[in-house]
């Protein structure tokens, strides 16, 4: 596995520091002491061992001091086929991402993420090998630690040719032949035993994870107990302003339901005065009609009376004619009479 990249942000006492490394050869990390040489390596073990939700002793020592912000860890990494960018922000707002470029695009989140990284160091790299031989800044250069690694010892004791053991190395030896009989037999047989020890390291993996998960949702919700009390606390000064608005709101709906009250009553009396003015409209124009007929009547009078003073001489005229007539009737009946006593 090479490194290219490590950027921490708020680690520690460390507010931002980023170092790039050669791809090939060896980069050297010069600088004074204190200044954040060995949180670089720290930060590389942080990132790929823990979960951004841990609450670990070894996570909790990186957080910044009197500084309200989340530990941020970024490396860009080649290892085997693979090449990838890897970030985790841990305290607050705790997130990971990784973005994988080659062999194949991949982009993936949250515990998605952390497992996809651990497999692929599981597949590309012995990690406790890697472990065992680095060497860093103020510690003791000594054998590297290969308990996890038989393999490699039962290599570098044949390289080394053997030798004789001693009183206190057959003693070992014997503790060694004693504790891998608990588990195996002389053919290399798996006993019981050590079935029920990794059934029982399962059973124990998968409680841990449960507590692990457990942990995180309560980590969670202390975080959003925290969150929402910040929150309440910040609106705790509104409430009698709110409280004051609410009175001076309710004053002015009072206002506002009176003056309802009274737009009703207008619109009321706007509509008797709308029937009031149509009635007297009707009334005018019934009015002006009468009028018009008066003036009428008053022409046809007068013109009728014209016609009247006219008449009048025409009518004497006619009595007298009229007196004559009956005289001159009278005495023609007479003369019938008279004729027709005759007769």
């Amino acid at each position: 596995m090479r490194l290219l990249r490590v950027r921490v942000t708020n680690y520690g006492g460390v507010e931002d520091c980023e170092v790039c490394f050669a791809p090939t050869g060896v980069t050297i990390v010069q600088g004074p002491n204190e200044i954040g040489k060995s949180s670089l390596l720290e930060a590389v073990d942080v990132i790929f061992d823990h979960l951004d939700s841990t609450a670990k002793r070894e996570v909790k020592e990186i957080k910044p001091v009197h500084r309200d912000a989340g530990t941020e860890i970024e490396v860009d990494v080649e290892t085997g086929p693979y090449a990838f960018t890897y970030f985790k922000r841990f305290h607050k707002d705790r997130e990971t991402r990784l973005r994988i470029e080659r062999p194949q695009p991949e982009s993936l989140t949250a515990r998605e993420a952390h497992d996809r990284v651990r497999q692929i160091l599981e597949e590309t790299l012995d990690v406790d090998l890697w472990k065992a031989l680095r060497i860093e800044q103020g510690t003791q250069v000594s054998q590297a630690d290969l308990s996890h690694q038989r393999s490699l010892s039962a290599a570098l004791e044949r390289a080394a040719g053997g030798s004789a053991p001693g009183p206190q190395e057959e003693t070992l030896l014997d503790a060694v032949r004693q504790e891998y009989g608990r588990y195996y037999t002389d053919t290399g047989r798996e006993r019981k035993e050590l079935d029920e020890a990794r059934r029982a390291r399962e059973q124990a993996g998968k409680e841990v994870d449960s507590a692990q998960r457990e942990l995180e949702n309560l980590e969670a919700d202390v975080e959003r107990s925290a969150r929402l009390a910040s929150k309440l606390e910040a609106l705790r000064p509104l409430i009698s302003e709110l409280k004051a608005d609410v009175n001076a709101r309710a004053a002015h709906w009072e206002e506002v339901s009176k003056l309802s009250q009274e737009l009703v009553a207008l619109r009321n009396r706007c509509k008797a005065e709308d029937e009031a003015q149509k009635n007297a409209r009707r009334e005018e124009q019934e009015r002006e009609a009468l009028a018009t007929s008066l003036k009428e009547a008053e022409a046809t009078y007068a013109r009728l009376r014209e016609d009247h003073q006219a008449s009048v001489p025409a009518l004497e005229d006619g009595k007298r004619a009229c007196e004559h007539k009956v005289k001159d009737l009278a005495g023609a009946t007479d003369a019938a009479e008279a004729a027709a006593d005759a007769v």
